[in-house]
């Protein structure tokens, strides 16, 4: 599946409307793979199985979601970036599940999600979503 490869912000909407798609999604991806894996987690694991693991984890977005979702995502992906950084932040340890599972969690806006977590015992909460990602729906 071809998903929308953006490469200046000001061609997002050209390339949706004419469906000129030239990259897919892992191209995009695997050129910045450093800023989306966590080297802590991974620091003892090879560059390829960090790849393949990521792959992995976007295979199950796209199969798990229909194609509009997807594409908003990417087209939303600054913001999608800043959510997955906070949550890494606040110390939620499957993110990689909430990505899969909750993915209309990623199309609030980033001082939402900060402002809903805010009004609970942080610590709590994360303990609560690392349990049961279900828990998510509480904030």
């Amino acid at each position: 599946m071809k998903l929308i490869s953006f490469n200046k912000k000001n061609d997002r909407l050209d390339k949706i409307i004419n469906n000129n798609c030239e990259e897919d999604i892992y191209t995009d991806i695997g050129r910045d793979i450093e800023s989306y894996v966590n080297k802590d987690i991974h620091s003892n694991m090879s560059k390829k199985y960090q790849l393949t693991e990521f792959f992995s984890i976007i295979e199950d977005i796209i199969s798990n979601n229909k194609d509009i979702v997807i594409n908003d995502l990417v087209y939303n992906q600054d913001n999608v970036v800043m959510i997955l950084n906070y949550l890494q932040e606040l110390g939620i340890e499957n993110i990689n599940d909430i990505l899969v599972e909750k993915i209309d969690f990623f199309f609030r806006d980033i001082d939402e999600v900060k402002e809903h977590f805010n009004r609970y015992d942080k610590d709590v909460i994360v303990k609560l979503i690392n349990e049961d990602i279900s828990n998510l729906d509480m904030v």
